[in-house]
């Protein structure tokens, strides 16, 4: 499943350094939202933007791979993305699991603090910050089905390894 969406933080000069969350979207059965620290958290704290993309009320696993786009308002080319994971490959190792006890992924340091309060850098106009979320998910049957897929494919390779090792002795 596929899911975008903008969050419009506003009034951002008056958050305080408590986490603040989106609203809830949902695509399928489960539910995203941006949970941002605007003061920075761990080893980002008082330097940069702390965000994360969670799973909202995970029963069953699931796997996705995301983007969070820190927009700028005066040259959208200019935006910060921050891919996760940061491979652009579509093997099953490269995406990552929402699910209990880990249902949030993000980065400490997201952005730099000092280029979203400077008005000439174009990320925060009229105390709005805009950040937009780019999911792709999928269910946990679908992962299995790729699974047993791939298992079935070596499988019948190598059940024709012998044949292949005749014909190419024949032919050499």
């Amino acid at each position: 499943a596929r899911l975008e969406f903008d969050w419009n933080v506003e009034d951002f000069s008056h958050l305080s350094e408590r986490p603040c969350h989106s609203p809830i979207v949902f695509s399928g059965s489960i539910a995203w939202r941006i949970t941002l620290y605007p003061h920075g958290q761990s080893d980002g704290k008082s330097t940069h933007l702390s965000a994360y993309l969670e799973g909202r009320d995970l029963k069953r696993a699931r796997q996705a791979k995301f983007s969070l786009t820190f927009v700028n308002q005066l040259d959208e080319q200019a935006s910060v993305v921050q891919a996760f994971p940061r491979e652009k490959e579509l093997d099953v190792s490269e995406w990552l699991w929402f699910k209990r006890g880990r249902s949030d992924w993000g980065l400490h340091k997201q952005i730099p603090l000092r280029d979203v309060n400077d008005p000439s850098k174009g990320f925060l106009i009229d105390d709005t910050l805009i950040i937009r979320a780019r999911i792709v998910s999928r269910h946990y049957e679908r992962i299995l089905q790729l699974q047993l897929d791939e298992i079935s494919r070596v499988a019948r390779a190598k059940r024709n390894e012998p044949a292949v090792a005749r014909e190419r002795k024949r032919l050499a």
